[in-house]
Formats: C-alpha cells, sequence, structure tokens
C-alpha cells in the first residue's frame, strides 16, 4: 500500500481553505458601530446582518444584577429568607456571582463572602435552590446574634432569536434586531450564534453609553449611536423606503406609510404616546436636521420637546420648592417615548426604576425596618399595592424629599392611629 505525500503548495491551499471557512462569519454587527455608540434614549438597538447559514440560534446576553436585604434577627424573620431569594431570581438566567454579607447585632461586624459560578450554565432557581452555595447561606443565617443577610447576585439574562422562524427578525432579508432597555451609563452585551449542536460560532461584545444621567460621559464612550445615517439607509434600501417624502413635513398618513414599515412596533404596546398613535412622528423629530431626524431645534435633551406639549409638568418643576432631577431635563430616563408595557409610558416597573438610582433605599430598612416597599401589603385602609409613589411624588413637591404630604399624614394615609 502506498502512501501519497502531498505537493506543498497543495497542501497550502488546502489549509488556507480551511483556515478561512473556519474564520467566515456567522453574523456582523451593522449597529451600533464602535465609534459611535452614545445613546440618548432608553431602548437601544443592536442591528446585524446574518451571514452564516448554520445558526440555528442567535442570543443577547443582558447584563443582570439585584440584590435583598432580609432582617434575621428572629426565627420568624429567618424564615422570610428562602422566600425573599425566590423573589429575587428570574425564571431563568445566566448566574456569573453571588455576595453573600451577614451582620451581627452587637458589633454590627459585616462578614462578606463571594460565590463565582461556571458563566457557561444556565442556572435557574430550582438549581440555585439544590447548590451547596445556597445551602451554605441558608445555614449561615440560622447562626446566633445575626440582625441582617443580604444577597446580591450578577449575572445575565437572555433574549434568543429562532433564524428559521418566519417571524423572528431574521428572516427580514437576512438581518436581525435586538433592542434591550439601557441602564444610565455603561451598558456591555454580548451576540452570540449557536449551531444546532449548541457549539458558539460567534461571539461580539457591543457597547452603549446611556447619557441620560447625570455624570460626565467619558472620552473613550464615542459619538452619539444614530440608526438613520448612510451606512443603514445603504443597507436598508433594498427593502424599506427611508426617505420621507415632501408632503410628511406636514404630517398624517404619508409619515404612517413611510414610518411604519420599520416602526410599527412601536405602537402595539399598551401604553402608547399619543403623537405615536397618530403617526405624528415629525412633531418630535426634524425630518431636515442633521443628524436626520433628530429632536427639533437641535435639542440636547429630551425634556425640552417634552415641555411643549406637557407644560404642567414644567409649571411643577419651576414653582415647587423640591425638585426630582430628572424631570427638569431627563424626561426619558423614567419615560419611554413612544409606548411602554407600563402604565404612564414607564421603561420598566416602578420599584425598578426608582432603584436604578435609589439602591441604598431599595435594598436596607426605608423608611423603616420590615416596611414593604414592592410587595402587595395588606394595611387597614387602601391602596393595598405600596409602590415608591405612594409616599414620593415623581417630578416635584413642597415638602422634603419629594414626600407627597407631611410625614404624618402619609402614614394616616394606610394606617388608623
Amino acid at each position: 500500500m502506498h502512501t501519497r505525500i502531498l505537493p506543498s503548495t497543495t497542501l497550502l491551499l488546502f489549509l488556507s481553505l480551511f483556515v478561512s471557512a473556519q474564520a467566515q462569519e456567522a453574523f456582523t454587527i451593522l449597529h451600533p458601530q464602535t465609534e459611535s455608540r452614545i445613546s440618548k434614549v432608553r431602548s437601544g438597538s443592536i442591528i446585524g446582518s446574518l451571514d452564516g447559514e448554520d445558526v440555528a440560534k442567535l442570543q443577547l446576553r443582558i447584563p443582570f444584577r439585584d440584590s435583598i436585604w432580609v432582617k434575621v434577627a428572629s426565627k420568624a424573620d429567618k424564615g422570610n429568607f428562602a422566600p425573599a431569594v425566590k423573589e429575587l431570581f428570574p425564571e431563568s438566567f445566566i448566574l456569573a456571582k453571588a455576595v453573600f454579607i451577614t451582620v451581627d447585632q452587637k458589633k454590627r461586624k459585616e462578614q462578606r463572602k463571594e460565590y463565582p459560578f461556571d458563566p457557561q450554565n444556565e442556572i435557574d432557581i430550582n438549581k440555585f435552590w439544590k447548590s451547596p452555595e445556597f445551602r451554605e447561606m441558608y445555614e449561615s443565617i440560622h447562626k446566633k446574634r445575626l440582625h441582617n443577610a443580604k444577597l446580591i447576585i450578577t449575572g445575565w439574562t437572555h433574549q434568543t432569536i429562532d433564524p428559521t422562524d418566519e417571524d423572528s427578525h431574521a428572516s427580514m432579508a437576512g438581518f436581525f434586531s435586538f433592542n434591550p432597555v439601557l441602564q444610565p451609563g455603561g451598558n456591555s452585551y454580548v451576540v452570540r450564534a449557536l449551531g444546532a449542536d449548541g457549539a458558539v460560532l460567534q461571539t461580539e461584545s457591543v457597547e452603549f453609553f446611556y447619557a441620560n444621567d447625570y455624570t460626565d460621559i467619558p472620552d473613550e464612550a464615542g459619538g452619539r449611536a444614530l440608526f438613520h445615517v448612510d451606512v443603514f439607509e445603504e443597507n436598508c434600501a433594498g427593502c424599506h423606503d427611508t426617505e420621507l417624502p415632501e408632503s410628511a413635513l406636514t404630517g398624517g398618513e404619508s409619515v404612517e406609510d413611510q414610518c411604519a414599515s420599520c416602526h410599527t412596533s412601536l405602537v402595539k404596546q399598551a401604553s402608547s404616546h399619543f403623537p405615536v398613535e397618530s403617526w405624528d412622528c415629525i412633531s418630535c423629530h426634524d425630518a431636515g436636521a442633521t443628524p436626520v431626524y433628530a429632536l427639533y431645534a437641535d435639542k440636547d435633551y429630551d425634556t425640552e420637546a417634552c415641555f411643549e406639549c406637557h407644560s404642567g409638568v414644567e409649571d411643577e418643576t419651576t414653582n415647587s420648592a423640591v425638585i426630582h432631577y430628572p424631570a427638569t431635563d431627563r424626561c426619558m430616563s423614567c419615560h419611554d417615548p413612544h409606548s411602554s408595557p407600563s402604565p404612564s409610558l414607564l421603561v420598566d416597573d416602578e420599584f425598578t426604576i426608582c432603584a436604578s438610582c435609589h439602591e441604598e433605599s431599595a435594598t436596607t430598612p426605608h423608611p423603616i425596618v420590615n416596611h414593604p416597599m414592592k410587595t402587595v401589603y395588606k394595611p387597614s385602609k387602601e391602596p393595598s399595592v405600596i409602590k415608591c409613589s405612594s409616599c414620593h411624588q415623581p417630578h416635584a413637591s413642597a415638602q422634603p424629599k419629594l414626600l407627597s404630604t407631611t410625614r404624618k399624614q402619609l402614614c394616616r394615609n394606610c394606617h388608623n392611629f
């Protein structure tokens, strides 16, 4: 039996073909570009093209962080620990790290322990429940002379697109999109392409800097992330008419014809902004602006545009003794300008929005020990649901700490004494 030796040129050609096949991209991120990723709206858009045919799933990993504080001084308090932990977790997630902190009664000395987890493994609440890490935490709270315990978890949740699903974005001429809700400051996401066997074909990191907060934008954050710029007009023009006709400048059906082909999702949620429902896009966006479709009059922050219709909130923030600063120039920190599944166009549930800035109040006793903040409670009077706005005004108030009335009256709103 003879063994045939391949000529060196043939071998090199074979190797180069193998390497090039391995290097072939499964997808390409079109937006945001790495040099332009500052966002001034709460909802981010990650848009790309699907380049490979072997992709079974596209997955967006979204950073997740939450925490709870539980008083564990008594036996009854200790019994609340496990249910509180269960409330903390989403149904399915990828857990990276758990930090468990206990404080004793006398010295108030803090004991802190970190539990790292394998980020490749998805862990739901049942798996965590059975883990040795949780058993160790549960045993530690039953030690004597403990005052409180705090659990902080970090990891990822994820959104998944099936490219074979005709209803998915990925079936639209080979393009796909994810729309995560941005948090103030830096936001890091990971887009992954998975094969049919679950193998990771490609991984790309995407970063946004959400500028609707009160910190300086870092130099490395780059320029503002925009969609209606030349590179996207060129890519999308095959399916969409991206230029508004002259008649659209007066509003009406022509705007709906142009905008709805891409932006129908803006009116499908439970709570919609009236200009969006009527497709009066150009009441806020300027088709002739640079960059195109920017807010009118080169308004740097959203509140200037909002106050043109919501003058009552402007009067409130101008004439009140205590002002909530997002209401003066950052409406979109709390409200979605288009539509939302939450009432009053809130970008999330009320507690989550407030906790994104007021973390200390959300994770430690507030305003007193064991007072509920995000649970259904049964006080002696209505309302039976306690939330931040039960005590605080969201925009402005005559009372300190944005209280809706005096401290004494606040308690009497729910309690008989």
